[in-house]
């Protein structure tokens, strides 16, 4: 499935989506979303185009990008407080930051630690 798809697809959770009281990712959300993942595609080209997309209990979406060679990981964190990135390395936060421009993140923060 292709990454618009799988944001897409979103809609599509109910509430206690995780049986845990989860709700759905809301349309701002989605919109944000699709707004960030066009602004990476835009700028870095269609190898950044496909990260791996998943829900977040809070609620919220979160973009996955994974480096070939390192063990570093950069995600975008959709949610309703706003939007943020996490860079992890071997599962461990080392650096995070506000995303509130999505070419200046894919930029200054996803070129720079993930190589695809």
């Amino acid at each position: 499935m292709d990454t618009w798809t799988a944001i897409e697809q979103l809609k599509n959770l109910r509430n206690d989506w995780n049986s845990y009281g989860a709700q759905p990712p809301d349309d701002a959300m989605l919109a944000k979303t699709r707004e960030y993942l066009a602004a990476v595609t835009n700028t870095l080209g269609h190898a950044y185009g496909q990260p791996v997309v998943q829900p977040l209990a809070d609620p919220g979406i979160a973009l996955i990008w994974r480096d070939r060679w390192r063990p570093d990981e950069v995600e975008i964190l959709v949610t309703r407080a706003g939007t943020e990135w996490v860079l992890l390395r071997d599962q461990r936060i080392v650096k995070h930051g506000s995303a509130s421009d999505p070419a200046v993140f894919a930029r200054e923060v996803l070129k720079l630690h993930v190589s695809l």
